[in-house]
């Protein structure tokens, strides 16, 4: 079977950082388009950049040739030139501090065994149409998690929850269009993970 070539594009959000956040993959391939989102309670902005990309990857059943789209050079140079060492230094910096958001790193390194991942950085809020729109589904994911909370919540390294729910959803653009996408909304919260580490200050955590 030949290998299928997919585009996701991803974006995170985070009110007050840390505080309630929000994610959201795109994919594309062939005529197909779907958007996945989620929520966490106390997460970070950058933790929610790492989530989107993981949980788009996650989401492809069979190995892809991926060309993966951030806003979020925080997720595009550690995936390109900051992991490996980090790897060798058994995910110790060069100041022999744990590197932050350790688990998700993880698991973005296991996606990138399991397909062939180029990694692109666009500018964010500037036109491109795809990160715009992943824009708008992180922040309603994050909206959504602040007024009512779900009820479950996701670990690292556990199996995929079921969706939420299954929407078609209109949304608009900054530049005034709109779109029609299918959205499997997710409780990926990931929280406990975010209140192990908050900027890399001992003691100063959050609660799940």
């Amino acid at each position: 079977m030949p290998i299928q070539r997919v585009t996701i594009h991803t974006d995170g959000a985070c009110s007050k950082n840390p505080g309630p956040g929000g994610w959201a993959a795109m994919l594309a391939f062939g005529d197909h388009r779907r958007a996945i989102q989620g929520s966490a309670a106390h997460t970070t902005s950058n933790r929610m950049e790492l989530v989107a990309a993981l949980e788009g990857l996650r989401s492809l059943s069979r190995r892809c040739a991926v060309d993966l789209y951030t806003d979020s050079l925080y997720l595009r140079n550690g995936m390109t030139r900051w992991l490996p060492r980090w790897k060798a230094n058994g995910f110790k910096t060069r100041a022999h501090e744990p590197v932050k958001n350790e688990d998700l790193w993880r698991g973005l390194d296991e996606q990138s065994d399991r397909h062939n991942i180029t990694w692109h950085w666009v500018r964010g809020h500037t036109g491109n149409r795809d990160n715009e729109l992943c824009d708008s589904l992180a922040k309603e994911a994050l909206e959504g998690r602040s007024r009512a909370p779900y009820s479950a919540t996701r670990l690292p390294g556990e199996s995929p929850v079921a969706p939420a729910r299954l929407e078609k959803r209109h949304l608009t653009l900054p530049d005034g269009s709109s779109r029609e996408v299918e959205v499997k909304v997710y409780d990926a919260a990931w929280a406990v993970g975010a209140s192990r580490q908050v900027h890399g200050r001992k003691g100063n955590k959050l609660r799940p």
